[in-house]
């Protein structure tokens, strides 16, 4: 065996220390994201409402620490995303959120969800799948703890992946919060956001629909110009960015353990080939 695909991340150093192989670690262009369900059956279950104001939205972006989650659970420092595209294409004007645990709590005051006299300002389910993605299930758990620490009740319901949780991502139908990931790319922006194309997509799980996003969809294929095109999809993603429907966290990174004798380099895009591979 000379290529092995996804070392865990607490079998890299014990991979580097062989003396046989090496890992190397890549960020992935797959954006992993919490997802606000917004459609009417999860307005009405607990939390579900809050959600619907974009300033809750907004507050909960500054509660989760998303670098710490990667330097230690991922054992890998990410940049945390500031949208739906990779950052090749994102709007060279936004920042991530930081971690300000002091600001998620006065804007969640100031939207109206104080804490009450156990401390809680409202309940909330957080579903996910696990065994999926790169130490699900504990970077779950710790992003609940998050929420929780700013003031939320949040039930987690952790599922088996593909028998429960995928029907039920592809029927749009998890939530209020759930936590998923998603395939993009570098080279289009729009690739990337074409998950959120119209309302109905069946990748748009969190049944988001604000026309400032969707209604500009229209205007891109009104131009040719490059110009124009990237000022109306830096438009869209502020949007994205400051009322959009996706907790932001990271870009997954991947981590391939090479053997010592072979020419390997990997891919930001999940992609193996080995056409171009060959021993030292």
């Amino acid at each position: 065996m000379d290529i092995i695909t996804n070392v865990a991340p607490d079998q890299i150093d014990a991979v580097n220390a062989s003396g046989n192989a090496a890992v190397q670690a890549v960020q992935g262009t797959r954006r992993m994201y919490v997802g606000f369900n917004l459609s009417d059956p999860f307005k009405a279950m607990p939390g579900g409402e809050a959600i619907q104001n974009p300033d809750v939205r907004r507050a909960l972006q500054y509660a989760v620490d998303v670098p710490a989650i990667c330097s230690q659970l991922l054992n890998f420092e990410c940049v945390r995303a500031t949208g739906i595209v990779n950052p090749p294409n994102a709007n060279q004007s936004l920042t991530p959120y930081p971690y300000d645990p002091a600001k998620a709590e006065e804007l969640l005051d100031a939207a109206g969800y104080p804490r009450d006299a156990n401390g809680v300002r409202f309940a909330i389910k957080f579903q996910a799948g696990q065994g999926r993605y790169l130490n699900d299930r504990n970077v779950v758990l710790a992003i609940a703890q998050y929420l929780e620490d700013v003031g939320l009740d949040v039930e987690v319901e952790l599922m088996e992946w593909a028998s429960v949780y995928v029907p039920l991502i592809r029927q749009r139908n998890v939530g209020p919060l759930f936590f998923l990931g998603s395939g993009g790319a570098p080279w289009s922006p729009l690739y990337d956001m074409t998950d959120l194309a119209r309302p109905d997509s069946g990748t748009n799980y969190t049944h988001w629909n604000d026309p400032r996003w969707f209604d500009r969809w229209a205007d891109i294929s009104a131009t040719d110009d490059p110009a124009e095109q990237r000022k109306i999809i830096d438009e869209m993603l502020q949007v994205f960015y400051d009322d959009g429907p996706w907790l932001h966290l990271y870009f997954q990174p991947d981590f391939y353990g090479v053997s010592n004798r072979v020419d390997f380099v990997a891919r930001p895009d999940e992609k193996v080939y080995l056409f171009n591979t060959g021993l030292k």
